[in-house]
């Protein structure tokens, strides 16, 4: 039995629970894909947080969840399809609901992290063959924080142009420099792959010095060079910025973003 100010577990109706129409926390739709990953390895774990029938906390994880019941999945802990486990908060004001929603988001962000210990934890579940990708990190961060010797974002203030742009704007690029070939090296040993699914036309329709050339060599586009991906980021684009790709045709452009700071 619920003693007094014990929080206790209902299970209800996601469809019941109405949305928080001013809730300023956005979901994109690649973290929601990311909420449907956690779903489908760990279950819902976490509550959602309601005020009666007004959703307070678990926006995201509704809408992921709704997906995936859409989809024809389950979850665990989710004995019945469309509901999820709640924890009623209707004991607080009206006011101090919207400030929850607020804290609720804002002060998980505030933490920070013990790198060395971040990084530990990373290898060893690398190790064991454990999916990364489910711990929310990103492909440029998990990069950084497990071979941090790579290619990544420039430092602070106070640096020269060579320090904040590797080569200074305005100068005369030389891919064959042996600097050049070395930070080339260094983005390919990331694992960028030239791009698939952008191939040269097929056998029959090649050129006989196409031909010639032997089938390994007729059918592979270079990879975009990631160094001077870079250097134009670098040069026009600021951290945190964003990136457009009208072309969006390889994986180069987006890794090299990602590692730089760039969205």
């Amino acid at each position: 039995m619920k003693k007094a100010d014990q929080l206790a577990i209902r299970y209800r109706a996601a469809s019941d629970l109405v949305r928080y129409e001013r809730n300023a926390r956005t979901h994109s739709a690649a973290q929601i894909e990311q909420i449907k990953a956690s779903l489908r390895q760990f279950g819902w774990t976490n509550p959602a947080l309601t005020a009666g029938d007004e959703l307070l906390a678990g926006h995201g994880r509704l809408e992921a969840a709704t997906q995936l019941w859409a989809a024809g999945e389950t979850i665990a802990n989710c004995p019945t399809q469309g509901e999820v486990p709640t924890v009623d908060l209707s004991h607080l004001s009206a006011d101090e609901r919207r400030a929850y929603i607020l804290a609720d988001n804002k002060l998980a962000e505030n933490a920070g992290w013990d790198v060395d210990l971040l990084a530990g934890e990373l290898l060893d579940l690398r190790d064991v063959g454990f999916d990364l990708s489910l711990t929310g990190f990103d492909a440029g961060e998990l990069a950084e924080l497990l071979d941090p010797q790579q290619p990544g974002p420039g430092g602070g203030g106070g640096q020269s142009l060579a320090d904040r742009f590797m080569v200074p704007p305005f100068s005369t690029l030389n891919a064959r420099d042996a600097a050049w070939q070395d930070r080339k090296k260094a983005w390919l040993a990331l694992g960028i792959q030239s791009e698939l699914g952008r191939d040269a036309p097929a056998y029959a329709s090649a050129s006989e010095h196409q031909k010639a050339g032997g089938p390994a060599t007729q059918h592979r586009t270079s990879v975009f060079d990631p160094v001077l991906c870079e250097l134009a980021y670098r040069w026009f684009c600021p951290a945190g910025g964003m990136v457009l790709d009208p072309f969006a045709g390889g994986s180069v452009r987006g890794i090299v973003a990602a590692r730089l700071g760039r969205q």
